[in-house]
Order: C-alpha cells, then structure tokens, then sequence
C-alpha cells in the first residue's frame, strides 16, 4: 500500500516550471532566520543580505497548461506566487531579476505567453486596475509590465532543456502510471496479465516476457528517466549560474524549489554570495515522492 501511495503522489508532480503539487521536504522547512512580511531568508542578519550578490527565491509556479486569467483565487500557489512578487518589489538596490522558463531577456515586445497572458495582457490589467497584484502568470511577465526600462529581467534558461525536462517528466508519470496499475490490479491475475502485455508493447520489451522481466524492465526505464530527470536539473541550473556571472549587478533569481539545493552548491563553488529567501506558502508539508520513488528503486 505505501508503494501505491507513493506512486498517486507521483503522478501529480509535473517539472519545475509546471509543479501542480506543493514543492515540499526538509529544503524549507527549517528556516528561522530574518523574516518579512512575504516570508523568510536563510541568514539572521540584514548585513549578509545586502551583501549578497543573489538573492535566490524557491517558487511553487503555475503548469504551463493552466490558463489563470480566470480563476486567480483558484489556484493553490497564489499566496507563495503574491508574495514573491512583493518581495520583489522591495528590492530597489537589485535591477536585475533572473526567471526560468525562457531563454534571453523579457523585453517591450517580448512575445510568449504563459497561463493564458502575455506581456501585453499583463500591462493591459495594469493599466486597468492600477495594480497587477492578481494577475497570476510569470513573475518576470509582471516585473516588465511594471518596471520596464528600470528592470532588467534575464531569462536564465535554456528553451530546448526546458522543453526536454517537461518531456521527460511526462515519461516518468506515464512510466510509473503503468507500475501503478500493475499494483492495483495485483488480485485480479487475469486483467493484471493482459495489462502487463500491454505495458510491453508500450515500452517496447517481447511479449515473451515474464511478468518478473517485465517488472524489473519497467523499474529501470522508470530509473533512467529520474536520473535523465536530475541530470536536466543541473545542467539548467549552470545556464542560470552563467547568466547571473555575465551580470555585475546584484540580483534576485526565482526559479522552481527543486533547483535550489544544486543551484547553491555552484554558487558556492563560483565563491558568489547569495541567500535565500523562502516566501510564504512554500513550507514543508512531507517527502519529496521523487526523492521517495529513488529510494524505492535504489538510486
């Protein structure tokens, strides 16, 4: 039963740029130190702020598929998504803000759009109610449409490795989708077999199999894509430690939580100083199901 559980929880993440599950483990659920009123840093002291060169903010962001322009209050990460943008906003001594989800730089006539709004969207309900405190699209979207030629805001991605994590961790949920069902239909020997022939077909392994074969083949095509799954993670997170080195400006750089954690060991190594800053309604709530799932497989 755990195994299952596991599983469900599994299949509700998406990649970093589309979590529909609250990003959740002991990464943030420690934090104690100087607090706003948007949530938390990681230091105790105001002094070791200013001098930080980054200022990283861990965010619970929107799937690319929802369209938020109608159901702002719907959504489950408007508190941590509000409060990073303000917090933003107090930081008049940093020009520059570093997103993810998009390569090069959101400029006047930046063209993509996410959830349903474009930059122009976003200026248009600006110029409508005076603030764009719920409107719930990209923090990056939001700091052009408000600050303009005063902000500076760097995409610090990579499109095709964005594009490649989104892929692979569609593979992952329908890979672990199929183990899922396996479980479930474990007292039902005659539908378990014609859906273990299936799952064959599906990941391309002879129909000969055993259903110990087809198992174990299963759990290692699910292990490659973990490990495909962190190698994007890093690999993103150097386009982002390259981005904030050509810069000379201090700044702050929001990107999804599960970057975090390898994101401040290559700061660390580059000798950048940085702090981070948890914004509220990005507490820990339990594991981490990816870091759960690798222990299930060994990883």
């Amino acid at each position: 039963m755990k195994k299952i559980a596991l599983l469900l929880s599994l299949l509700v993440i998406t990649a970093c740029q589309s979590q529909s599950k609250k990003p959740d483990g002991p990464l943030f659920s420690n934090v104690k130190g100087l607090a706003t009123s948007y949530g938390r840093y990681s230091t105790l002291t105001e002094a070791e702020v200013q001098a930080a060169q980054v200022i990283l903010i861990p965010q619970w962001h929107f799937s690319p598929q929802a369209d938020t322009r109608r159901q702002n209050f719907k959504q489950p990460q408007f508190e941590n998504q509000f409060s990073i943008f303000k917090q933003l906003e107090t930081y008049k001594e940093r020009p520059v803000w570093v997103v993810e989800g998009c390569e090069g730089e959101i400029t006047q006539g930046f063209k993509p759009a996410f959830n349903g709004w474009s930059l122009s969207d976003v200026e248009a309900a600006l110029k409508r109610e005076g603030n764009i405190d719920l409107v719930m699209t990209h923090i990056g979207l939001k700091g052009e449409a408000v600050y303009q030629d005063k902000l500076q805001v760097l995409c610090g991605d990579n499109d095709k490795l964005v594009k490649e994590h989104l892929t692979v961790l569609s593979d992952i949920r329908g890979l672990v989708g199929y183990r899922l069902r396996i479980d479930q239909l474990q007292h039902e020997p005659s539908r378990r077999a014609s859906y273990i022939e299936s799952v064959q077909g599906a990941i391309k392994i002879s129909k000969k199999s055993s259903e110990a074969e087809t198992l174990k083949k299963l759990d290692d095509a699910i292990r490659q894509a973990l490990i495909r799954y962190k190698s994007i993670v890093k690999e993103r997170n150097q386009f982002f430690v390259n981005k904030i080195k050509a810069t000379k400006e201090k700044s702050a750089v929001v990107i999804g939580a599960l970057h975090i954690e390898d994101l401040e060991q290559r700061l660390k190594k580059d000798k950048i100083k940085y702090v981070v800053f948890v914004p509220k309604g990005l507490e820990a709530s339990g594991g981490d199901p990816i870091i759960a799932l690798e222990n299930m497989l060994g990883l």
